[in-house]
C-alpha cells in the first residue's frame, strides 16, 4: 500500500465470529445497497447516518453490516 498498490489482505474488516457471520451475511447485501442507495440520494457529503436493528440481529455484534453499509 505504501507504494501505491492494493493491500493484498483485508483491512479494517470487523471481526466476526462463525455464528455472528452466519445469522448476519444474509443480511449484508441488503446492508451494501441501502450504503449504495443512501449514497446516490443525499446531495453532498454523507457525515454520518444511524442503522436501527431489531430482531434477533439486534442481539449480535453488527459491526460487519455497518461496514456493508459504508462499502455501499
Amino acid at each position: 500500500m505504501l507504494n501505491g498498490r492494493p493491500a493484498r489482505y483485508a483491512v479494517n474488516i470487523p471481526f466476526v465470529t462463525a455464528e455472528t457471520f452466519a445469522v448476519l451475511s444474509p443480511y449484508m447485501k441488503t446492508a451494501t445497497v441501502a450504503g449504495t442507495l443512501l449514497s446516490q440520494l443525499v446531495e453532498g457529503q454523507i457525515k454520518d447516518f444511524h442503522i436501527k436493528y431489531d430482531g434477533e440481529i439486534a442481539n449480535y455484534d453488527t459491526a460487519i453490516l455497518k461496514s456493508s453499509a459504508l462499502n455501499g
